[in-house]
C-alpha cells in the first residue's frame, strides 16, 4: 500500500525527471507561523535545504506568498546572481534557477511546487505549464495530509 508521502516523494522523483532539472521540493503551509521549511525534497546534495527555516515573508516562499502567483528566477533574470544570494535554498543547493508554483485550493497557498537547476538555465512556457499541472494535481494530496500529522523525508 502505497502512502501519501510515498506518492508525494514519487511525485518530486518523477517531476524532476520529466522537466531534466536537479532539484524538487515541495513546501506545505502546515504552520507558517512557526516558520515554513521544505518539506519534502528530490535531488537534494545537502541536509541543509530540510533545515532551512522561513519566517512568513522571507526568501522564494514570502515572494509567492506576497504574490499570490508562481515566481521563476532563470537566466531571463538579469540580477539572477543577486537573487541567488537572497534565497537559502538557492544557496544551499547551488541552485542557478528555480520555478516555484503555489499550490492551491480556490484562494488558499496549501503549499509551494518547485524545481530548480544547477546549471544556467531559461525555462520554458510548456515546462512551467507542465508543473502547473502537477501542482494542480498535488492539491487534493495535500488536502489529505491536513487530515494526519505532516511527515517528510
Amino acid at each position: 500500500m502505497i502512502t501519501i508521502k510515498d506518492h508525494i516523494e514519487q511525485v518530486l522523483d518523477s517531476l524532476r525527471a520529466r522537466t531534466g532539472s536537479d532539484f524538487s521540493g515541495l513546501l506545505l503551509m502546515d504552520n507558517p507561523d512557526a516558520g515554513l521549511r521544505w518539506n519534502f525534497v528530490s535531488g537534494n546534495r545537502s541536509i541543509r535545504s530540510k533545515q532551512i527555516i522561513l519566517r512568513p515573508g522571507q526568501g522564494l516562499p514570502g515572494l509567492v506568498m506576497r504574490l499570490g502567483r508562481r515566481v521563476i528566477l532563470d537566466d531571463s533574470i538579469p540580477d539572477i546572481r543577486k537573487l541567488r544570494f537572497d534565497n537559502p535554498i538557492m544557496l544551499a543547493e547551488n541552485l542557478h534557477a528555480v520555478a516555484v508554483i503555489p499550490i492551491l485550493k480556490e484562494r488558499d497557498i496549501l503549499g509551494l511546487l518547485m524545481i530548480g537547476s544547477r546549471k544556467p538555465t531559461l525555462y520554458s512556457s510548456q515546462l512551467i505549464e507542465m508543473i502547473e499541472q502537477e501542482a494542480e494535481m498535488l492539491s487534493p494530496v495535500i488536502e489529505g495530509l491536513k487530515s494526519g500529522p505532516i511527515s517528510s523525508r
